[in-house]
């Protein structure tokens, strides 16, 4: 359902088979820029994809950190988001748009 395009989900407009995504990889990886995204999304009433490919201690360029991974959902948590998978965040969605 994801797509590797960047940004945050919303609205009507959404396809919901190519959802946009923000990636989580260490060799990238910005706090100031996650926490800018995070609060654009809070500040929008919308939501967020995050994903990578791993989380590992040494992780590869396509993989996270554990503690990196860690943060991001503790950023999350600390402005009232809920941390869903994407199955989780669909059911939600769709029921509350019937």
């Amino acid at each position: 359902m994801r797509s590797s395009q960047p940004g945050v989900n919303g609205g009507w407009n959404n396809d919901m088979w190519l959802l946009t995504a923000i990636k989580i990889y260490n060799p990238s990886f910005n706090k100031d820029k996650i926490k800018k995204i995070i609060k654009e999304s809070v500040k929008l009433k919308r939501w967020l994809i995050f994903y990578t490919h791993g989380v590992e201690n040494q992780p590869d360029k396509y993989s996270c950190k554990p503690e990196q991974l860690e943060w991001l959902i503790q950023e999350c948590l600390k402005v009232n988001a809920s941390v869903l998978s994407v199955s989780e965040a669909y059911n939600l969605i769709t029921k509350k748009n019937l």
